[in-house]
């Protein structure tokens, strides 16, 4: 039952506190893409169970004998699912990364920061995380029409209609990274300031360096060429 229950135990307030900031911001975008019900399925076997499986099995046979809490292996999960795609990540916007390395980078620098933490089991965060995305479970990942079949039989209605809840319904197409293509998305107003604080959250602005653009100027050039003529000029000669 350890490998269910060890992301909820941390040491100290520190700890949870930057655990939870940083589940919040993916979990928000995740859950928005997949919908509740799948996002909880990966995040316990694939995110959870699994990286700890992988990580005590290479304790035990290295002899180390450490003790594994917090749910920051699963937040590297979510970290190497991210950056399946898109543009090079920023870090602090002061340089970027590709997208592929920058899993690894944020590995190196909580390593940096936070000596004591797990750096194996924060690596095997990242290789399920990857392979996630990369397909690798496929096999092991119901299909959305499952998971809406469940839905609509085991959940209650107050739950479904629940409006924080994403059904599975909610969806038109499921796209091939892995991610859900909404039929009715979320509006602005919705997720403006989450979203906002989760791109910056995972490196997806902009460098300090980048230069505003420009606005195009107000005053524009308002002379005309048309002839004129002065007072009491006779316009006929």
């Amino acid at each position: 039952w350890r490998l269910f229950t060890y992301p909820f135990f941390h040491f100290g307030f520190a700890h949870l506190l930057f655990n939870l900031l940083a589940l919040v911001v993916y979990s928000f975008t995740f859950e928005f893409e997949i919908g509740t019900s799948k996002y909880l399925y990966i995040l316990i076997p694939i995110f959870t169970v699994f990286p700890g499986i992988f990580a005590t099995s290479i304790q035990h046979f290295l002899q180390i004998d450490v003790y594994t809490a917090g749910a920051s292996g699963l937040i590297f999960s979510l970290i190497a699912w991210d950056c399946r795609q898109g543009p090079p990540r920023s870090f602090l916007g002061l340089f970027s990364i590709h997208r592929l390395v920058y899993p690894f980078f944020l590995l190196l620098i909580i390593q940096i920061l936070a000596p004591n933490s797990s750096m194996l089991g924060h690596f095997s965060g990242i290789i399920f995380g990857f392979g996630f995305a990369y397909h690798i479970f496929d096999l092991i990942i119901p299909s959305t029409s499952f998971f809406k079949r469940a839905e609509n039989k085991i959940l209650p209605s107050a739950l479904l209609n629940y409006k924080r809840y994403i059904r599975q319904d909610s969806f038109s197409t499921f796209n091939s990274t892995g991610g859900s293509v909404f039929s009715n998305p979320p509006t602005d107003s919705q997720n403006s300031i989450s979203s906002q604080f989760s791109n910056l959250f995972r490196g997806n602005y902009p460098p300090l360096s980048t230069a505003p653009p420009t606005q195009p100027s107000s005053t524009s050039d308002s002379s005309f060429a048309i002839p004129g003529r002065t007072l009491g000029e006779n316009p006929q000669k």
